[in-house]
């Protein structure tokens, strides 16, 4: 009678096979990373196409005018067919309507119900994937400068508000260069989120988060994070580079030397303080 006997893996074998896994997974991992970051960034750009579409959409029903802060004036006629500026809006609330439409606000997405402020939950267009703070519901943050000059922020003595004025999306030249919305800073100390979503900012429901989501300062874009008299900008969420929004409504992907670079955030609008319909 024949006995049939069966062979196993020696250590040496097992330890050869458990090294060439090994060595496959650790080749493999970097690509993975590497194609779920450009995913998260590919869905970040569509959130910002889609802000921008909302942008324009809100102009179209705003005489041509756009939001430019966190806490932007809107329009109401004052006879002759003149706007003016008379109240504050946020960037964000502006394209709420279009974006993430709520219908407790019955189209007041100017001064919503306060008891229905959200802080941006359902509106996930504002979240950027790659955001590593969990404390915030808006990942993205407006150009507010106001430039006297080339090269010259109008700071407006410190005060908040007094930053960039509203207006109409034709008077824009550079348009299709100048950064419009990019991300905003991670917040590692979780210095915006204890002042965002505070009782106080809370009271003023989605408005109060949103008042935050701009730069009126140089600092905000070219300084160190040190709270809210330093960097607001996130200039390398993705790698290298964050996305930027521009106001003819296209998103593209800039490496930190841009964002960083004052010049990419002037309007050239020198002259003007505010615009009326005309």
């Amino acid at each position: 009678m024949n006995h049939r006997h069966t062979r196993g893996f020696t250590l040496i074998e097992l330890l050869v096979v458990i090294s060439i896994i090994s060595l496959l997974i650790a080749l493999l991992l970097p690509g993975l990373a590497s194609a779920r970051n450009a995913g998260r960034r590919a869905q970040c750009i569509s959130n910002f196409r889609n802000i921008g579409q909302a942008t324009h959409m809100y102009a179209g029903d705003w005489k041509g005018f756009v939001p430019r802060e966190g806490n932007e004036n809107y329009l109401e006629e004052r006879g002759n067919g003149a706007y003016w500026t008379v109240s504050h809006v946020p960037w964000a609330m502006a394209c709420r309507k279009y974006v993430a439409p709520r219908p407790e606000y019955r189209n007041n997405y100017h001064n919503p119900p306060r008891e229905y402020g959200d802080k941006f939950v359902n509106a996930k267009i504002y979240k950027c994937p790659s955001h590593p703070n969990p404390g915030h519901n808006v990942s993205y943050i407006i150009n507010g400068l106001r430039f006297d000059r080339a090269g010259i922020v109008n700071e407006g003595n410190f005060r908040h508000g007094s930053g960039r004025y509203a207006h109409q999306i034709e008077r824009v030249v550079t348009s299709s260069t100048m950064v419009y919305i990019t991300e905003f800073e991670s917040d590692p100390t979780n210095y915006f989120v204890n002042q965002m979503y505070n009782t106080s900012w809370n009271a003023y429901g989605d408005r109060g988060p949103a008042g935050w989501m701009d730069t009126w300062r140089a600092v905000h874009v070219i300084g160190q994070y040190q709270g809210t008299s330093g960097r607001r900008t996130e200039h390398k969420r993705h790698q290298t580079g964050s996305n930027v929004l521009y106001l003819d409504g296209h998103a593209e992907y800039r490496t930190d030397d841009y964002i960083l670079d004052l010049k990419n955030w002037d309007d050239k609008l020198y002259h003007l303080q505010r615009d009326t319909d005309r």
